[in-house]
């Protein structure tokens, strides 16, 4: 049972119980309270009926002695005699007014004469005494124990949903993501106890991405800086004894140091977009022309290594976002410079920008042909350090992907790989 199921379960014991079980016992209780009144002057008029009749024919008084208590009755002839009454002080002149007795008249006739019978009872005393009497203080009592009884067994199930959930946080804060899930998650509280567990998942998978993450940082760094310190001290050495061999060294130090600067560049862009602040200096740029402008650089950089790069640009002309256009540009740059380097020479590399058709989104295409990329690396693509082929020797740092992406996400923009296309490598950017 949820909490929200248990907390309407107390409110419906609480308020919706006793007005019921109360409406219930008072309206039994008026049933049986009449029942038994109308039985008792039932029974007292047939018992003065029966006795009238022994009066006339013996002139016996006593014959009323035992009629029930507070009965009053008066006898009265055809003649206008009063043959008995009791109380003798009772004026039949006021029988029928008093808002406290019940009354009932009847006839009568026998040998010795006829006439007429008043007889009251008092129903307010029987009534009373029903209503308010024993049955109604044990059902009552037992009401009351029966809510306070459940309540408490419903809070003490929340209290000690509570506690675990209280544990779990505890064991969270100070860094412990590696215990069971089922220590906290409970039937009381299963949605909140599910969610802190996702979060506890999210934080150990967050955990260990950072670590792999500075050990491929710390390795990917470690390589070109461990180069240009062995070719600077074989310089300092002179083990570059020719003037063609120093030349070497230094073109060899200066790749090294552009390598070196591509990946801290890497490394200031993921840590840029992790940063709201950079987001509130965007200004609004139209990306028609900026399209435009980083396809001819990218076409003449693909014609350089045998490409040829086609633009399609089918925007809305004049297209204005806010967006970082360095960051952006670096994005294309990634995507063309993977096309290049597991690409087809003979089939051309695209950058296709359109609206998507009965829509206001805009997609941005940039695909090329050759080997697909395997089923078995798509959804590791865009993770830090992922290389589909593993190569440490490429001057790749392993956070292009992971770059591209994060620069994406932040702008919120969305990135995919199309897994439909045919023979084909295609990156969909997708701008709502």
């Amino acid at each position: 049972m949820t909490i929200k199921t248990k907390l309407l379960v107390i409110v419906l014991v609480i308020v919706l119980l006793p007005l019921i079980s109360g409406g219930l016992l008072i309206a039994y209780q008026r049933f049986t309270a009449g029942t038994s009144y109308s039985f008792l002057l039932m029974e007292s008029v047939q018992n003065v009926s029966r006795r009238v009749q022994l009066f006339l024919d013996s002139g016996n008084y006593d014959a009323f002695s035992k009629l029930p208590d507070g009965t009053e009755i008066v006898i009265k002839s055809d003649d206008g005699r009063i043959l008995f009454q009791n109380p003798t002080t009772l004026d039949i002149s006021a029988f029928g007014k008093d808002t406290k007795q019940d009354y009932h008249m009847f006839r009568f006739s026998s040998k010795s004469g006829s006439g007429t019978v008043y007889l009251s009872y008092p129903s307010s005393d029987v009534k009373t005494r029903d209503l308010y009497g024993l049955p109604f203080k044990i059902v009552f009592a037992i009401i009351i124990l029966f809510i306070i009884g459940t309540a408490l067994g419903i809070l003490k199930g929340l209290d000690v949903s509570i506690r675990k959930l209280e544990n779990a946080t505890k064991k969270i804060a100070s860094g412990d993501l590696d215990f069971p899930a089922d220590e906290f998650i409970t039937s009381d509280l299963a949605s909140l106890g599910q969610a802190l567990d996702q979060m506890r998942i999210q934080l150990k998978e967050d955990r260990e991405r950072r670590d792999r993450f500075i050990m491929g940082v710390s390795h990917d760094l470690k390589t070109p800086l461990a180069g240009i310190q062995g070719y600077t001290a074989a310089l300092r050495d002179g083990m570059a004894d020719t003037p063609e061999k120093q030349q070497a060294y230094y073109k060899i130090i200066a790749d090294k140091a552009s390598i070196l600067e591509g990946r801290l560049g890497h490394l200031i862009n993921l840590a840029k977009v992790t940063t709201n602040e950079w987001y509130q200096t965007l200004e609004e740029q139209d990306l028609n022309s900026f399209l435009e402008e980083t396809g001819r650089s990218l076409a003449e950089y693909a014609s350089f290594h045998g490409f040829f790069l086609e633009i399609k640009n089918e925007l809305p002309k004049p297209c204005p976002l806010l967006f970082d256009k360095d960051m952006i540009r670096r994005v294309f740059e990634n995507l063309v410079s993977n096309a290049l380097a597991y690409g087809d020479k003979t089939i051309p590399v695209l950058i296709h920008g359109r609206r998507v058709s009965d829509s206001e989104t805009l997609e941005i295409i940039v695909e090329n042909g050759g080997t697909p990329i395997p089923p078995e690396h798509r959804d590791k693509l865009f993770e830090p350090f992922f290389r589909g082929d593993r190569s440490r020797n490429s001057s790749g740092f392993g956070l292009g992907l992971a770059s591209v992406k994060s620069i994406i996400e932040s702008h919120g923009w969305t990135i995919n790989l199309d897994t439909q296309a045919m023979n084909r490598t295609r990156f969909v950017i997708q701008i709502p």
